[in-house]
């Protein structure tokens, strides 16, 4: 998540409280893997073998530290990610047809 300036943060949350006291788990400034990977750690392996899912965006560094940290969680692709490469997929389409059809157009004008 960018706040401001092109900041990145990894944003950890329980989601059972449902915004209520203790949603915030971890709030860590940046997405580089070992950076995550430490802070993690820190976490106790206890509390880690607990969480059933985690929910992360298709960045391969968090997957890994995710991976690296929670092992007994299923992990989750952010579903905001997986729309917005579908409407960027569906955008490039939409735009190679919009040219096609002026394209054929021109043709059928001259």
């Amino acid at each position: 998540m960018a706040f401001s300036s092109g900041e990145l943060y990894t944003i950890v949350t329980n989601r059972l409280a449902k915004g209520r006291k203790s949603s915030i788990v971890a709030m860590i400034k940046g997405t580089q893997f070992e950076f995550l990977k430490e802070i993690l750690f820190k976490i106790p392996k206890r509390l880690r073998q607990r969480v059933q899912e985690v929910t992360i965006d298709i960045s391969g560094s968090l997957n890994n530290s995710v991976k690296a940290r929670f092992t007994n969680a299923h992990k989750v692709i952010d579903c905001f990610r997986v729309q917005h490469l579908a409407f960027d997929a569906v955008r490039e389409i939409r735009i190679e047809h919009r040219w096609e059809a002026l394209e054929q157009e021109n043709l059928e004008y001259e």
